[in-house]
């Protein structure tokens, strides 16, 4: 939140020397490759998580689940069920959360509908 703060400012410059200097700064920052997808991330705060455990090659809770890899429904929770539908849990709507498979996933995720990663390893059963 600081760093959007901060951008904020230097966007309402009032001074015109100011607004020059700004201006080339970011016109030399935008040539450089990946700055304004990591704009975008920084600003958007999609680059925000929760939780401080070390990155061990599997799905870490309070971390953002990429929409990519589960699809998100609105405002409702999200069973990810790894693999392809099995008979009896179908893809879709349960009750107030949305069960999706992922053929990649490693284990059940729960996510959360803003996003973030509630839960590993939890039952496959949406009831």
């Amino acid at each position: 939140m600081a760093f959007t703060s901060q951008f904020a400012r230097i966007t309402d410059l009032t001074d015109p020397a100011a607004g020059r200097r700004r201006n080339a700064l970011l016109a030399a920052e935008a040539a450089t490759p990946g700055i304004t997808d990591w704009l975008a991330t920084t600003l958007a705060q999609l680059d925000s998580a929760y939780t401080r455990e070390p990155d061990v090659g599997v799905p870490r809770c309070g971390t953002r689940v990429s929409p990519l890899v589960v699809p998100p429904d609105g405002l409702r929770w999200t069973l990810a069920l790894p693999g392809t539908p099995r008979r009896g849990i179908t893809a879709g709507r349960h009750g107030s959360m949305t069960v999706r498979y992922g053929p990649d996933l490693p284990t059940t995720l729960l996510v959360r509908p803003d996003g973030y990663l509630a839960a590993t390893g939890v039952p496959s059963d949406p009831e």
